[in-house]
């Protein structure tokens, strides 16, 4: 072990004085070569180092992710469903359709499927909180499978900030939230997923379809409703905030 140091430190030693001779030599070697000699000299005191480390060790940089609260997500259903309704049709009595709906104004304007609406029903109701209310047809577009009620009376609901952002990605987060109806009340429901694929505009939800689903608030991670999912050939996916509005805003111009 001794002479393997001492060996070690007279290399180094050479390496240093042959690197003072050089330096003292400028004019005749010139900077090209002096400059590789440097990088062959610094390579050798990195080898030497190398050698008397006892121990030498890797390092290693790992990234870590703190995952979201568990109750993060279940903060976001409870703050959201403050904006969803159950909703049902009937005809002479018998139910026809139910699903959600989303409040669009604080006087009982509501946003739903044309499949919850179909045209058959002559009677809608909404269900929302401990009330059991009446509601009308107003518009519908059996195309964009949109419809949209309205409460009778007045009350004075509550109405979500809708981000109408189009930003989507395969894979990001979502809650489905909706609410249905068992013993003429209306039940929180909701379920985590994600975005499946996006097709010509069209937003498809990685979900198994259930009935349920229909006229869900869509809500992204940011606790805003980004759209309204739907039932179509066996697959969930969501018209948009955007396509909302503008459904909303032809109505309102025809009244």
């Amino acid at each position: 072990m001794i002479k393997k140091y001492g060996l070690i430190l007279g290399i180094g030693f050479l390496g240093g004085f042959f690197a003072a001779f050089i330096i003292l030599n400028l004019g005749f070697w010139g900077d090209a070569v002096l400059e590789n000699l440097r990088s062959e000299v610094q390579k050798a005191n990195m080898a030497v180092q190398a050698l008397t480390s006892p121990n030498p060790e890797k390092t290693i940089v790992a990234t870590t992710y703190s995952p979201a609260p568990a109750d993060f997500w279940q903060k976001i259903v409870i703050d959201q469903s403050l904006f969803v309704a159950a909703v049902q049709s009937f005809k002479d009595s018998r139910l026809l359709r139910q699903g959600n709906g989303i409040f669009l104004s604080s006087d009982g304007l509501i946003v739903t499927t044309a499949d919850t609406a179909p045209a058959s029903a002559s009677v809608f109701q909404v269900l929302y909180e401990d009330k059991i209310l009446r509601a009308k047809i107003m518009a519908r577009d059996f195309v964009k499978n949109l419809a949209i009620i309205k409460v009778n009376g007045t009350v004075n609901f509550n109405v979500p900030e809708l981000d109408f952002s189009d930003n989507f990605q395969s894979g990001q987060e979502l809650v489905i939230i909706g609410k249905f109806v068992n013993l003429s009340k209306p039940i929180l429901f909701s379920q985590k997923t994600a975005i499946n694929y996006l097709l010509n505009g069209a937003v498809f939800i990685d979900a198994q379809p259930k009935s349920i689903f229909n006229g869900g608030a869509l809500v992204n991670n940011n606790g805003r409703i980004i759209g309204m999912t739907f039932i179509r050939n066996g697959k969930v996916y969501s018209a948009g905030t955007k396509i909302i509005d503008e459904f909303l805003k032809n109505y309102l111009k025809k009244i």
